[in-house]
């Protein structure tokens, strides 16, 4: 099944981690490659390889150890470099 990895922007300070699923309608559907809070956003950020059909500004849901975070599909880099 073709995979495409994307960024995650995590509601909260929990970051995501490797491994953990991604649901999309209730349903798994990807994993986190890697996550880490982002102390410039403020909140969790994360990659996940996701289906091709999921799309940037799509709502998802991570299970993080059980307990279900919002999150939204974002594009990467997650900050700008420059100014």
């Amino acid at each position: 099944m073709a995979r495409v990895l994307r960024g995650l922007s995590v509601e909260g300070r929990r970051p995501p981690r490797a491994d953990q699923t991604v649901l999309v309608d209730g349903k798994p559907a990807g994993v986190i490659t890697s996550g880490n809070f982002s102390p410039v956003l403020g909140h969790g950020i994360a990659l996940a390889f996701l289906p091709p059909e999921v799309a940037i500004g799509d709502a998802v849901v991570v299970d993080i150890r059980g307990d279900h975070v919002a999150a939204t599909v974002v594009k990467t880099p997650f900050v700008a470099a420059g100014g």
